[in-house]
C-alpha cells in the first residue's frame, strides 16, 4: 500500500510539474511564452509586459515539501505575458 501511495505521489508531482497555469499568448501575431528565474535572459521580452502568475504561486506553496515542484514552477513557470508595453505613456499616466 506505501509503494501505491508513493507511486501515485510521484506521478503527481510529475503532473503538477509540467503543468504549469502560464500561458503562451498571441500578440499582434506573435507568439509570446512564459518564463522564470531560469531562463528569463533566453525568454524576456523586454516591450512585453508581464504578471506574476498566482495559481503558480500556490502550486509553489502547497508543494513546498517536495523541493522539486516549486524549483520547476518558480524556474520556468512564473511570469506569463500580458501585453505590449506602451512607450509612449509615461508612468502613472491614466489612458483616455
Amino acid at each position: 500500500m506505501k509503494r501505491l501511495m508513493a507511486s501515485m505521489m510521484i506521478i503527481l508531482m510529475l503532473v503538477f510539474a509540467f503543468a504549469g497555469c502560464a500561458d503562451t499568448k498571441y500578440i499582434d501575431g506573435v507568439k509570446y511564452n512564459y518564463y522564470g528565474l531560469f531562463n528569463k535572459d533566453s525568454q524576456k521580452n523586454p516591450d512585453i509586459e508581464y504578471r506574476v502568475v498566482l495559481g503558480n504561486v500556490v502550486w509553489g506553496i502547497i508543494l513546498v515539501e517536495t523541493v522539486i515542484a516549486p524549483v520547476i514552477i518558480a524556474g520556468w513557470f512564473l511570469w506569463e505575458p500580458v501585453r505590449i508595453i506602451d512607450s509612449t505613456r509615461t508612468k502613472g499616466q491614466i489612458s483616455p
